[in-house]
């Protein structure tokens, strides 16, 4: 893995035009505000933009690829596989807000804290008309693991669904072995809907 900043930025360019595009569109679930929700001590926002404040950027970008090419983070939340290309396109989403295609809204924001503005993380979310839920998924910079990031920051996900979309459904996959991870989604008000053994997969939904 060797990517530099000027080669992410550009390819985030390139994927913007190639994700959005005259396909059929998701409904709108994910709002393109810049900051999806705030509260415990967190906000989930989109990156800095570049123009705005690149040094900004920069610090942030370097804090994403901490944090997202971490062996733990690899082996949970890539599911062992992580890709320039998958990359790529994180940091095209971070920056840009949700995108569209195929029915499915995507969007991926920030975790950071309210007094620093640092970037602790980051968390997943999507939308897919088809099958008519959520899904979120989470990562914490690997020197912020133990403070509970991730529980608040699946605690403000949930928040963000209760608050907007009272009747949907929202659920998290996590390996069947993470107990931390399971610990969080139930500390934030999930529970274990289905297990599936010959993936070791396991599927946690928003109790209400």
């Amino acid at each position: 893995m060797n990517l530099s900043l000027s080669m992410l930025k550009l390819a985030a360019v390139v994927l913007t035009i190639a994700f959005i595009g005259p396909l059929a569109r998701a409904a709108d679930k994910i709002p393109p505000d810049r900051v999806l929700i705030e509260g415990h001590g967190l906000r989930l926002r989109l990156m800095t933009p570049e123009k705005q404040n690149e040094p900004k950027f920069d610090r942030e970008l370097t804090r994403v690829l901490e944090t997202m090419t971490d062996p733990e983070t690899v082996e949970q939340f890539w599911q062992g596989e992580v890709t320039d290309e998958k990359l790529e396109a994180l940091v095209t989403n971070l920056e840009s807000g949700p995108m569209q295609k195929d029915q499915l809204q995507r969007a991926f924001y920030l975790v950071t804290d309210t007094l620093r503005d640092q970037v602790l993380g980051l968390v997943f979310l999507s939308w897919r008309d088809r099958e008519q839920k959520f899904n979120f998924g989470y990562a914490v910079h690997p020197n912020e693991r133990g403070r509970r990031i991730g529980t608040k920051a699946a605690q403000l996900i949930k928040d963000f669904v209760e608050r907007h979309h009272p009747n949907e459904d929202i659920v998290a996959i996590v390996r069947e072995s993470n107990i931390a991870s399971r610990n969080v989604l139930a500390n934030a008000g999930f529970g274990l809907r289905r297990s599936f053994s010959d993936k070791s997969l396991c599927v946690y939904a928003l109790v209400r």
